[in-house]
């Protein structure tokens, strides 16, 4: 509940999250049948990275200002780089998950867009006022997979990128994702984590694994080395029913945000953890 992402909007992590994001609704938009798209932890959508919060980290400008600044951007990252400056042309202001969602989303296509902070779900309802497609609620994320799953649309994009303040929240993130394929078992879900401690992620894929989760990619973009003790160290996404057309085309993406964001002895990797059963 302390959380604020306006401190950390446009990090690296962040532009890693998004351009996957933006990967995986393109792929889905080749079918033009309607898709719901769930986001358990909304934030306020809209964030202003010349805001004294975010002045105090200054983590966009690691994060999107170099994409933003970059001589010679990989090819890979045009669509995402034409998503931003078509939100905002002069890069000041920042697009969080749910704005991404709602620039792309399709007449047809439906949003719900759960927040628990009290301040930061007035700011986003504020930011979806009067919109016929996106819903705004007021909720525990985890507890919507229950509520909202599965949706009318029996196609859907379900991202789940908690803030990490607990301890538990590798457990209770496998946990939930588990039951929420009982009830929506083609859904697409995108898990977003930090890379603090390897032992914990490791610990993370290992559950996901032996939980039975149908086809499951994970992808890894390291800042720099695992043992460096000096906080986030990469960020990962572990993805649950990747759409057919959309996991060819995620190494190019996954290099290109490596060439940008790796120091010396950073790397990055995708690899299944669960393969898809003939």
């Amino acid at each position: 509940m302390n959380y604020r992402h306006i401190y950390h909007a446009g990090n690296p992590a962040d532009v890693v999250k998004h351009v996957l994001l933006i990967h995986i609704i393109r792929a889905m938009q080749l079918k033009a049948a309607a898709y719901f798209y769930l986001d358990t932890h909304a934030g306020i959508a809209d964030y202003d990275t010349q805001a004294e919060a975010a002045l105090k980290t200054e983590e966009s400008i690691a994060g999107v200002g170099k994409v933003l600044s970059h001589p010679n951007l990989p090819e890979a990252l045009h669509d995402y780089l034409a998503v931003i400056r078509g939100y905002d042309a002069e890069g000041r202001y920042y697009p969080g998950s749910p704005r991404v969602a709602r620039l792309l989303a399709r007449p047809q296509d439906r949003l719900a867009l759960c927040e628990l902070h009290p301040e930061d779900v007035h700011t986003l309802r504020r930011g979806f006022y009067n919109d016929p497609q996106a819903a705004v609620h007021h909720r525990n994320g985890y507890e919507a997979l229950k509520a909202l799953l599965p949706p009318e649309e029996k196609r859907g994009l379900i991202l789940i990128d908690p803030p990490f303040e607990k301890t538990t929240e590798f457990a209770d993130m496998t946990k939930a994702v588990a039951e929420a394929l009982k009830r929506f078992p083609t859904g697409c879900y995108l898990l977003w984590f930090p890379i603090k401690k390897r032992f914990e992620v490791e610990q993370f894929y290992q559950n996901i694994a032996a939980a039975n989760f149908p086809k499951t990619l994970a992808v890894e973009v390291m800042f720099r080395p695992d043992d460096t003790p000096e906080g986030l160290n990469g960020t990962g996404l572990v993805i649950v029913n990747p759409p057919f057309a959309a996991v060819a085309g995620i190494e190019p993406l996954v290099t290109a945000l490596g060439s940008l964001y790796s120091q010396p002895h950073g790397y990055t990797r995708q690899f299944w953890l669960v393969e898809e059963t003939k």
